[in-house]
């Protein structure tokens, strides 16, 4: 994907309790970039819960590491790509679980792809375990 202007980078310990200062951070630079309040908090919805499943399922039984939040954007959209440095995932095994089960958890995938336009897990650059990259069109 063709990059726009980097708006944002920030990295931090893949913990739970960073988690509130990732959304923070990138609520306010969507807003001072443009975006209303409310699409902003649905971005920042589906980046928390794609941080989240870094956190639980990359990092799972490993001390945990950090992760990487990149935000670009440009006149038609806005990017978001999630770097963390876990072993590589089996990106074969990353669906969406079928919602008509009922039980907690598992909701992260179809929520991320409820709300972004495009999600993909291109190969990392090297020293980089996984990367996800988020798209979300802008209106015209």
């Amino acid at each position: 994907m063709a990059a726009g202007e980097r708006i944002l980078t920030l990295r931090v310990p893949a913990e739970a309790a960073q988690l509130q200062t990732i959304r923070q951070k990138l609520e306010q630079v969507l807003i001072e970039h443009g975006l209303d309040s409310e699409p902003a908090r649905q971005l920042v919805v589906a980046v928390n819960e794609a941080c989240m499943n870094i956190i639980q399922h990359a990092y799972r039984d490993r001390p945990a590491g950090d992760l990487i939040l990149e935000v670009e954007t440009d006149a038609t959209k806005w990017l978001f790509r999630l770097k963390d440095f876990a072993p590589p995932i089996d990106k074969k095994r990353l669906k969406a679980r079928d919602l008509s089960e009922v039980r907690p958890g598992g909701l992260g995938l179809p929520l991320i792809g409820k709300i972004m336009d495009e999600v993909s897990y291109p190969d990392p650059p090297k020293g980089i375990g996984n990367m996800l990259e988020m798209t979300k069109h802008r209106k015209p």
